[in-house]
């Protein structure tokens, strides 16, 4: 075989390795999408640890899976397991703070202040300049129950495209207000939110706050 031959030989192999590798990738992402999105998580974990999952999907993105899999099945000592196993494996920078980001909302939601600021500090040593700013805004809003950030939320509930991001917001705002007694703009913002909100879990935890402050006045 000549030399010409064997380099068009080489082309075709590569080929189709490759093109049999962005196949097997589409096939596999796509079964582990459908099986997450028809809520059949044990069809998802089956898919994401079998052999094929493994050779197509980097570690990386098969377990990012699976924590967004077990935060949203809420199980809190998958989700602490997974995070810490995250947070040790090799990863680009970029992926950590990914992951830390995902770990501080989850603290957040659970009221875990140290474990919270602990992602805090991970996203400002991994992710881009300014990027844990956010995450310390809401920190203070949610977990320290402080109003310092009332003219950054409203510049961002200002500009908000989308209903919910406008909605949670709102919600923020709303928070803010309260902690200074603020009544009229506690109740504008939060009734806002609860309508913008509607549907998610927000709904309900704005509408115990609303009926509480009713109740306490």
């Amino acid at each position: 075989m000549d030399v010409w031959m064997i380099v068009l030989v080489t082309l075709i192999v590569v080929a189709v390795i490759f093109g049999g590798n962005v196949l097997l990738r589409r096939h596999y992402t796509k079964k582990i999408v459908i099986a997450m999105s028809q809520e059949d998580y044990d069809g998802f974990f089956k898919v994401l640890d079998s052999s094929g999952s493994k050779l197509i999907l980097r570690p990386s993105e098969r377990e990012m899976m699976r924590l967004s899999a077990y935060l949203t099945l809420g199980k809190a000592k998958d989700i602490e397991e997974q995070l810490q196993l995250m947070l040790h494996m090799r990863l680009k920078k970029k992926e950590r703070a990914a992951v830390a980001t995902r770990g501080f909302y989850y603290y957040v939601e659970a009221k875990n202040r140290r474990k919270a600021n602990d992602m805090i500090k991970i996203v400002e040593e991994n992710g881009a300049p300014g990027s844990a700013k956010e995450l310390k805004m809401i920190a203070s809003v949610l977990l320290r129950k402080e109003a310092k950030y009332i003219k950054e939320f409203q510049s961002y509930y200002d500009n908000a495209k989308a209903d919910e991001q406008r909605g949670m917001f709102a919600y923020l705002l709303g928070l803010q207000y309260s902690y200074i007694d603020d009544e009229k703009n506690t109740s504008r913002y939060l009734k806002e939110a609860q309508q913008l909100l509607k549907g998610t879990p927000y709904e309900e935890v704005i509408r115990d706050l609303l009926k509480e402050r009713k109740k306490n006045r």
